[in-house]
């Protein structure tokens, strides 16, 4: 839990100031939630189905908290999920955590080999599912008779 929390401050560190697609994805979140927030406008209108779970999350807390609150809300709660998972990484491949701690900002800063794509970005759907997807791989083992391989459903919903 501990070294969880100090990866969540190196995570927290290191977003501070980068951002993804937020601009893009929460203004369709809220319009999604909010038909008649911009009406007629070509780009908001569509229907996007594979962001339906991601825009009831960010465009329900869009409305609820604002654009601004939502944003780091949502982000403060990526990064500590994040954290979490790197950590059971971690623990998994039993490496040192002071090592461990200076090779996760620069592996999350630099995922992008080709095409300016990343894995560890801002928070919207291509990132969420990447969650999902190494929660899945954490929580399958040769113990659990995949038990929560229902996970693996979720990024299919979230991207």
């Amino acid at each position: 839990m501990k070294n969880s929390l100090w990866l969540f401050i190196l995570l927290l560190l290191a977003f501070l100031f980068k951002t993804g697609n937020e601009e893009d994805v929460f203004i369709c979140a809220r319009s999604f939630i909010d038909s008649t927030w911009i009406q007629n406008d070509w780009y908001l209108e569509q229907n996007i189905s594979y962001r339906y779970l991601f825009n009831l999350i960010a465009g329900s807390s869009y409305i609820l908290f604002g654009y601004f609150f939502s944003l780091v809300g949502l982000k403060f709660l990526y990064l500590l999920a994040w954290a979490f998972v790197f950590e059971a990484i971690r623990k998994r491949i039993n490496i040192n955590f002071v090592l461990y701690s200076m090779i996760i900002p620069w592996t999350v800063l630099n995922t992008s080999i080709v095409a300016g794509e990343w894995i560890f970005g801002g928070v919207d759907t291509k990132g969420l599912s990447y969650l999902c997807c190494f929660l899945v791989f954490l929580f399958i083992d040769k113990h659990t008779n995949l038990q929560h391989f229902y996970l693996v459903s979720l990024p299919a919903f979230i991207s």
